[in-house]
């Protein structure tokens, strides 16, 4: 083979795919000149790698809910909270995107729902605290907590733990991410920084996620119910347990205690809420695999160290099970933080934790 050759044709090759690359992308940036993608909520923050983006307000809409979100000057979204106002008592909750209020309008989310049951009677003795922080999981928010118990003196702190919290620490926590330009948050991956800079690049890397989550081929899914929105949270339900998932509930159990000492030096209470995932409902049961799992290994840390502990699977599926779960996207709908936050309420009434 002449190797002089070789080396031209693969050069051409190069510059080939190279211009063809340019051109495209040149075309799609005057194809979509006068589009303006619209801005995410994050911004970049020192300690956490992100958090929400104070008094940001947009539309969030998707082919399954439109509803609006307005972040207040302390980057919560929630209204304006004034320290110390008329003695009321605060509950300070905190978590991921469903404490956040993914899919629902500010009125419907579950820590607002939940305030709203608590002020009904009571003349608004209680003030809840909604500091959500979307992908957030539970050693970010331990770090997140020592700021918030300081600056709004709560008497409860209810840690809201979805299942897949177990995954996010297993994958590598906020580390993964990083806050591109328009305020969204990205895989701090080659592919992904690619995708945020060239529209061609974006496009292809859609498509390639869309696909490949089609084909099963994007990590290994949860045993498929077809919704387009299988990760690979699987091992999180394994009752033979990866060294690398136990790794994670190490970390996530030292994460609670900290934020139950945190509390308790701040004269809180800490409780824990864990929150089953749509997928806890639709699986008849699969030989080796246990979709309770993540609940009953944080109800039973908690148990062990005398720390609060509820787990509303049972209330979810007597009010509506999968029903109160979007159809593709995997939060709960409105009606679905509305039975949670009737749970919680009566689990901490029963308990003595509140008075109504």
């Amino acid at each position: 083979m002449n190797f002089k050759r070789f080396t031209v044709n693969v050069a051409l090759v190069l510059f080939s795919v190279l211009l063809t690359f340019a051109a495209l992308e040149g075309a799609l940036r005057l194809y979509y000149y006068n589009e303006v993608d619209p801005v995410g909520w994050f911004r970049p923050d020192p300690e956490l790698v992100f958090g929400n983006k104070p008094g940001f307000e947009m539309a969030h809409k998707t082919d399954e809910f439109d509803v609006r979100i307005k972040i207040n000057s302390e980057g919560l979204r929630d209204y304006e909270h004034v320290k110390d106002a008329h003695g009321r008592e605060v509950i300070l909750g905190i978590g991921d995107s469903t404490t956040w209020g993914w899919g629902a309008e500010f009125e419907d989310t579950y820590l607002r729902q939940l305030e709203k049951m608590f002020d009904h009677g009571n003349e608004g003795r209680y003030e809840v605290v909604k500091a959500g922080v979307c992908a957030y999981d539970t050693v970010d928010e331990s770090k997140y907590l020592v700021g918030l118990v300081r600056r709004y003196k709560p008497k409860v702190v209810i840690l809201n733990f979805v299942y897949n919290d177990a995954a996010d620490v297993a994958w590598g926590g906020i580390g993964r991410y990083y806050v591109c330009e328009e305020g969204w948050l990205k895989d701090n991956t080659f592919l992904t920084r690619m995708s945020t800079h060239t529209y061609l690049g974006d496009i292809l890397f859609r498509r390639w996620r869309e696909l490949s989550t089609r084909l099963k081929k994007y990590g290994k899914p949860l045993f498929a119910h077809g919704d387009g929105w299988s990760w690979d949270f699987t091992d999180i339900y394994n009752l033979n347990e990866p060294a690398y998932i136990k790794v994670a509930w190490d970390k996530i159990f030292k994460a609670v205690k900290d934020m139950d000492d945190e509390a308790r030096r701040n004269g809180a209470r800490l409780v824990v809420v864990a929150i089953p995932e749509k997928d806890t409902y639709l699986q008849p049961g699969e030989k080796g695999y246990d979709f309770s799992l993540p609940g009953k290994r944080l109800g039973g840390y908690c148990t062990r160290n005398s720390i609060l502990f509820y787990d509303p699977m049972e209330k979810l599926r007597a009010s509506g099970g999968v029903g109160l779960y979007y159809k593709r996207d995997p939060h709960l709908n409105p009606s679905g933080y509305k039975a949670l936050a009737e749970g919680v309420r009566d689990y901490l009434l029963a308990n003595g934790i509140v008075q109504q």
